[in-house]
């Protein structure tokens, strides 16, 4: 069943509603604005030279209320398209660094072996046999060769990514708190940073007309940011998918100490009555 019509006493669709709109705000629509309107001071800058600010502020001066709504939806309907595209051939850049081998995500048996040696082989096995869909993804005796289909964020088909994602559904129905939805929206805004960074370099040269010095830290500045994002993106992509299993293991652990004591208190044995205590009409009973 669809993820969003299962609850267990939770309400998951207002929440994963709120995620996707902020998702799509952060990522797709700020930095599509930011790169159509800097895409348009680049085209008028070509065009007109130094005279590009003065022509900018006498266009605004002609524009009367109802086309400035007018030109407002058209440039947030340009921003989406932009800005979606945009975060797409990001993640593309990300999917082949990863396939390069330097930042590529750890495996199902490497994800395996690092539940264990953090919680313990008793505690994965307790995990696992309450979900045994997820030992077939982590208990592979081979990871299987990519297949032709890629899943969203240019991710490689695998047994690793099926347990990422098994986990993460798991954890959205039963413990949205715990679910790595901030290192999802973060990674996405990361990444939808990198055209807009390199845009707006190439934008103050233009205005600026600096120097070859001036240009050339320019251009230092915006490969060192492009070098710190896509490192961030990287790493928060292997934090992505351990934060998901190790929330499972550990909530489930924490779920049986919890069924453990609700037990015990249950086991507690109650005090007998006591015979001469009044009964509740208040009047001693005689025999």
């Amino acid at each position: 069943m669809d993820p969003i019509t299962l609850g267990q006493g939770v309400e998951p669709l207002p929440r994963r509603l709120s995620h996707y709109v902020v998702l799509t705000l952060a990522s797709v629509l700020a930095p599509g604005v930011v790169l159509v309107v800097t895409a348009g001071a680049l085209a008028v800058r070509a065009r007109h030279g130094g005279r590009a600010w003065q022509v900018v502020v006498d266009t605004s001066d002609d524009v009367d209320g109802a086309l400035t709504a007018l030109l407002a939806v058209a440039l947030l309907a340009a921003a989406y398209v932009v800005g979606y595209v945009a975060r797409e051939l990001a993640f593309a850049v990300l999917g082949f660094v990863e396939r390069l081998g330097t930042g590529s995500l750890p495996s199902a048996s490497a994800l395996r072996r690092q539940l264990v040696e953090t919680f313990g082989q008793a505690a994965v096995q307790d995990c696992l046999r309450a979900h045994p869909l997820l030992d077939h993804f982590l208990g592979s005796p081979q990871e299987p060769t990519p297949v032709r289909w890629r899943g969203g964020g240019s991710l490689r088909l695998d047994n690793g990514l099926e347990a990422f994602l098994y986990a993460k559904s798991w954890l959205g129905l039963t413990a949205p708190n715990d679910a790595p939805n901030d290192i999802e929206t973060e990674i996405n805004v990361l990444l939808s940073l990198l055209l807009p960074v390199g845009l707006g370099g190439w934008t103050v040269v233009a205005f600026a007309q600096p120097g070859p010095a001036v240009t050339a830290l320019v251009a230092a500045l915006t490969a060192g940011t492009w070098w710190l994002l896509l490192v961030s993106a990287l790493r928060l992509r292997r934090a992505e998918r351990w934060e998901s299993l190790r929330g499972m293991v550990a909530g489930h652990a924490m779920g049986l100490a919890a069924a453990h004591q609700r037990g015990l208190t249950l086991a507690v044995p109650q005090p007998a009555p006591d015979p001469g205590a009044l009964p509740a009409g208040g009047e001693p009973t005689v025999a």
